[in-house]
Protein backbone atom coordinates (compact mmCIF):
# COMPACT_ATOMS: atom_id res chain seq x y z
CA UNK A 1 0.00 0.00 0.00
CA UNK A 2 1.20 3.78 -0.64
CA UNK A 3 0.54 6.84 1.51
CA UNK A 4 1.14 10.40 0.04
CA UNK A 5 2.56 12.64 2.75
CA UNK A 6 3.16 16.03 2.76
CA UNK A 7 7.10 17.33 3.35
CA UNK A 8 6.23 19.92 5.21
CA UNK A 9 4.13 18.19 7.35
CA UNK A 10 5.57 16.83 10.93
CA UNK A 11 6.90 13.33 10.83
CA UNK A 12 4.34 12.31 13.83
CA UNK A 13 1.11 13.47 11.12
CA UNK A 14 2.96 11.82 8.03
CA UNK A 15 0.74 9.16 7.87
CA UNK A 16 -2.49 11.30 8.13
CA UNK A 17 -1.89 13.40 5.51
CA UNK A 18 -2.49 11.40 2.03
CA UNK A 19 -5.19 14.38 1.62
CA UNK A 20 -2.11 16.56 0.51
CA UNK A 21 -0.30 16.78 -2.64
CA UNK A 22 3.88 15.57 -1.73
CA UNK A 23 5.52 12.52 -1.63
CA UNK A 24 5.02 9.37 -1.91
CA UNK A 25 6.29 6.57 0.70
CA UNK A 26 5.80 3.17 0.92
CA UNK A 27 4.09 1.31 3.91
CA UNK A 28 5.79 -1.94 4.73
CA UNK A 29 3.00 -4.19 7.01
CA UNK A 30 4.33 -5.74 10.08
CA UNK A 31 3.27 -9.74 9.60
CA UNK A 32 -0.53 -9.30 9.69
CA UNK A 33 -0.92 -7.94 13.22
CA UNK A 34 -4.16 -6.86 13.85
CA UNK A 35 -4.86 -2.58 15.14
CA UNK A 36 -6.88 -0.21 15.87
CA UNK A 37 -4.83 2.87 15.98
CA UNK A 38 -0.90 3.30 15.27
CA UNK A 39 0.01 3.18 18.83
CA UNK A 40 -1.17 -0.91 18.92
CA UNK A 41 1.91 -0.86 16.36
CA UNK A 42 5.14 -1.08 17.40
CA UNK A 43 8.16 0.76 15.22
CA UNK A 44 12.20 1.23 15.08
CA UNK A 45 13.63 4.83 15.93
CA UNK A 46 13.54 5.71 12.39
CA UNK A 47 10.07 4.38 11.63
CA UNK A 48 6.35 5.41 11.77
CA UNK A 49 4.26 3.12 13.37
CA UNK A 50 0.85 2.52 11.05
CA UNK A 51 -2.51 1.12 11.67
CA UNK A 52 -4.54 0.73 7.98
CA UNK A 53 -6.60 -1.43 7.53
CA UNK A 54 -6.52 -3.03 10.80
CA UNK A 55 -2.83 -4.36 10.00
CA UNK A 56 0.09 -2.61 11.12
CA UNK A 57 2.39 -1.29 9.18
CA UNK A 58 5.69 1.31 9.35
CA UNK A 59 6.99 3.85 7.30
CA UNK A 60 10.49 4.81 7.53
CA UNK A 61 11.49 8.20 8.34
CA UNK A 62 13.13 10.22 5.76
CA UNK A 63 17.08 10.04 5.47
CA UNK A 64 18.95 12.90 8.06
CA UNK A 65 16.44 13.22 10.48
CA UNK A 66 17.62 13.53 14.08
CA UNK A 67 17.07 10.44 16.36
CA UNK A 68 18.90 8.88 19.03
CA UNK A 69 22.19 8.15 18.14
CA UNK A 70 22.33 10.65 15.39
CA UNK A 71 20.36 11.00 12.13
CA UNK A 72 18.04 8.46 9.75
CA UNK A 73 19.28 7.05 6.84
CA UNK A 74 16.30 6.33 5.28
CA UNK A 75 15.95 2.72 5.71
CA UNK A 76 14.37 2.50 9.12
CA UNK A 77 17.88 2.88 10.55
CA UNK A 78 19.48 5.31 13.10
CA UNK A 79 23.13 5.71 12.08
CA UNK A 80 25.72 7.99 13.77
CA UNK A 81 26.00 9.75 10.60
CA UNK A 82 25.05 8.76 6.73
CA UNK A 83 26.93 11.74 5.15
CA UNK A 84 30.17 13.93 5.40
CA UNK A 85 28.31 16.73 6.57
CA UNK A 86 26.50 15.40 8.93
CA UNK A 87 30.08 15.29 11.49
CA UNK A 88 31.95 18.32 13.23
CA UNK A 89 34.38 16.93 11.65
CA UNK A 90 33.36 16.89 8.28
CA UNK A 91 33.96 13.03 8.03
CA UNK A 92 31.90 10.10 8.15
CA UNK A 93 32.75 6.29 7.69
CA UNK A 94 30.87 3.46 8.09
CA UNK A 95 28.12 5.52 9.48
CA UNK A 96 30.36 6.96 12.16
CA UNK A 97 31.90 10.44 12.65
CA UNK A 98 35.61 10.21 12.89
CA UNK A 99 38.74 12.63 12.82
CA UNK A 100 40.28 14.10 9.25
CA UNK A 101 43.04 11.76 9.75
CA UNK A 102 40.62 8.63 9.62
CA UNK A 103 40.48 9.09 5.88
CA UNK A 104 44.13 10.52 5.00
CA UNK A 105 45.63 6.41 3.72
CA UNK A 106 48.22 6.80 7.12
CA UNK A 107 47.99 5.21 10.13
CA UNK A 108 48.72 7.94 12.32
CA UNK A 109 49.31 7.81 16.55
CA UNK A 110 45.76 7.54 17.42
CA UNK A 111 44.63 4.64 15.15
CA UNK A 112 45.38 0.81 15.19
CA UNK A 113 45.54 0.51 11.55
CA UNK A 114 45.83 2.31 8.63
CA UNK A 115 42.68 4.85 8.75
CA UNK A 116 40.86 2.47 11.90
CA UNK A 117 40.66 1.60 15.02
CA UNK A 118 41.74 4.07 18.29
CA UNK A 119 39.61 7.08 17.32
CA UNK A 120 38.31 6.10 14.12
CA UNK A 121 35.60 3.73 12.56
CA UNK A 122 36.78 0.06 14.04
CA UNK A 123 38.99 -1.97 11.83
CA UNK A 124 37.87 -5.04 10.08
CA UNK A 125 38.76 -8.79 10.50
CA UNK A 126 42.43 -9.08 10.10
CA UNK A 127 42.98 -5.58 10.96
CA UNK A 128 45.31 -4.26 14.10
CA UNK A 129 43.68 -3.61 17.00
CA UNK A 130 44.50 -2.87 20.98
CA UNK A 131 40.87 -3.72 22.29
CA UNK A 132 37.27 -4.99 21.36
CA UNK A 133 36.00 -1.66 20.01
CA UNK A 134 38.94 -1.04 17.48
CA UNK A 135 37.21 -4.09 15.67
CA UNK A 136 33.90 -4.18 13.95
CA UNK A 137 33.44 -7.26 14.97
CA UNK A 138 33.58 -6.39 18.70
CA UNK A 139 36.57 -9.22 19.16
CA UNK A 140 40.65 -8.06 19.51
CA UNK A 141 42.74 -11.55 19.99
CA UNK A 142 46.56 -10.90 20.09
CA UNK A 143 46.32 -7.21 18.65
CA UNK A 144 44.44 -8.61 15.41
CA UNK A 145 40.67 -7.72 14.89
CA UNK A 146 38.44 -11.58 14.94
CA UNK A 147 35.43 -12.45 13.44
CA UNK A 148 32.79 -11.91 16.10
CA UNK A 149 31.03 -14.41 17.71
CA UNK A 150 28.34 -14.68 20.55
CA UNK A 151 28.15 -11.74 22.45
CA UNK A 152 31.11 -9.88 21.18
CA UNK A 153 28.85 -7.16 19.35
CA UNK A 154 27.78 -4.23 20.60
CA UNK A 155 24.17 -3.74 22.08
CA UNK A 156 21.56 -3.54 19.01
CA UNK A 157 23.85 -5.30 16.96
CA UNK A 158 23.98 -8.64 15.94
CA UNK A 159 26.97 -11.39 14.75
CA UNK A 160 26.64 -11.61 10.80
CA UNK A 161 27.51 -14.53 8.79
CA UNK A 162 30.71 -12.07 7.67
CA UNK A 163 32.13 -12.41 10.25
CA UNK A 164 30.87 -8.73 11.36
CA UNK A 165 28.72 -6.87 13.64
CA UNK A 166 26.06 -5.15 12.32
CA UNK A 167 23.27 -2.90 13.22
CA UNK A 168 19.92 -4.82 13.99
CA UNK A 169 16.88 -4.13 10.93
CA UNK A 170 14.41 -2.28 11.86
CA UNK A 171 10.35 -4.22 12.01
CA UNK A 172 9.78 -5.12 8.12
CA UNK A 173 13.13 -5.79 7.14
CA UNK A 174 14.03 -9.26 5.45
CA UNK A 175 16.04 -11.46 8.08
CA UNK A 176 17.56 -15.10 8.42
CA UNK A 177 17.13 -15.19 12.59
CA UNK A 178 16.20 -13.56 15.59
CA UNK A 179 18.70 -11.79 16.87
CA UNK A 180 18.98 -10.18 13.62
CA UNK A 181 15.95 -7.84 14.05
CA UNK A 182 15.90 -4.91 16.36
CA UNK A 183 12.87 -6.50 17.75
CA UNK A 184 14.48 -9.87 18.63
CA UNK A 185 11.50 -11.28 16.39
CA UNK A 186 12.50 -13.18 12.76
CA UNK A 187 9.16 -14.53 11.28
CA UNK A 188 8.75 -15.59 8.07
CA UNK A 189 11.83 -13.97 7.23
CA UNK A 190 10.61 -10.58 8.12
CA UNK A 191 11.37 -8.57 11.31
CA UNK A 192 8.26 -8.26 12.88
CA UNK A 193 6.78 -7.77 16.74
CA UNK A 194 7.17 -9.89 19.32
Amino acid sequence: MRWCVSSVVLLAAMLASCHLAGDVHDVDFVDNLACVQASDCGAGDCQIASCEEGRCGVVNVPGGEACNLGVCDGQGLCQGCVNDTDCPSGACVSNQCVATTCTNGVQDPSETGIDCGGDCAPCQPGGDCTEDGDCSSGNCANMVCQPCSGGSCPPSHYCASSGQCEQQKPLGAACDDDQECQSFECRDDECAID
